[in-house]
């Protein structure tokens, strides 16, 4: 059994265990929600390649994926995060820009996070709060196999690097009526690479962001939010509170 398969069964069952505890504890005043997203990521990564003065970089692509999170609110302006996170494609097709050629190489993006934290809210007005939230988290990222060939240059690579790290979060947020608006701001101890001749270096970010929603009375909610970092992400939402 890989990794990946023990992550997702993992946030699967974590997600499962919020559910049920929010179900049992409805009694007590206690909520949960889950949201599951659809991401499209710019991943503004380099390839560090040189000949000859030739210089090799990667043409920034959008790529899919997607991610899950699932809340359950423990005690009054406390609540249990967990999430799971792919970006995964297995046939993107890049752009290897060089002075004098463009050439065409398929490129195996690998991004895949797990994760479990908790936050605090705090009530700065009866419609405005301010989120902070801590995040322990396991990333894997990388390339695998991707091969370059241009001339009597050639160049392949194979690999995924694996990190675990405390991420942090704040967010200013915002109600009015059915509609929900908010800033945010973090910090993220693996949030990209950059890729080198024989190996890939992982790289922190801070990064920011903005997102607006609408709940549908008081159980669903649509949203989507854009984040800007070392990754470019800009994801549209469906909620669920219970």
């Amino acid at each position: 059994m890989n990794n990946t398969t023990i992550n997702l069964k993992t946030t699967i069952y974590l997600a499962l265990i919020f559910t049920l505890a929010a179900s049992l504890t409805a009694e007590a005043e206690s909520a949960g929600y889950l949201e599951i997203s659809s991401v499209m990521r710019e991943h503004s990564y380099d390839l560090d390649i040189s000949q000859d003065g030739t210089r090799y970089h990667i043409d920034e692509q959008y790529r899919s994926g997607w991610k899950l999170e699932g809340g359950w609110s423990f005690a009054p302006d406390w609540t249990l995060i967990a999430g799971y996170s792919r970006h995964d494609t297995d046939n993107a097709v890049g752009i290897i820009l060089t002075a004098l050629s463009s050439v065409q190489a398929p490129i195996f993006y690998v991004s895949q996070r797990a994760s479990i934290g908790i936050q605090k809210q705090w009530s700065l007005t009866e419609s405005v709060w301010l989120d902070t939230t801590i995040r322990y988290q396991h990333t894997e990222q990388g390339i695998g196999d991707f091969f370059i060939e241009s001339g009597q240059f050639s160049f392949g690579l194979d690999k995924v690097e694996k990190d675990n790290g405390v991420a942090a979060e704040v967010a200013l947020r915002k109600r009015s009526g059915s509609w929900e608006f908010e800033l945010l701001a973090g910090y993220d101890p693996h949030a990209g690479f950059e890729l080198g001749v024989s190996d890939i270096d992982v790289r922190s970010s801070g990064y920011g962001g903005a997102s607006i929603s609408y709940h549908l009375g008081d159980q669903f909610k649509l949203g989507i939010e854009a984040q800007s970092g070392k990754v470019k992400d800009l994801a549209l939402t469906l909620g669920v509170q219970f």
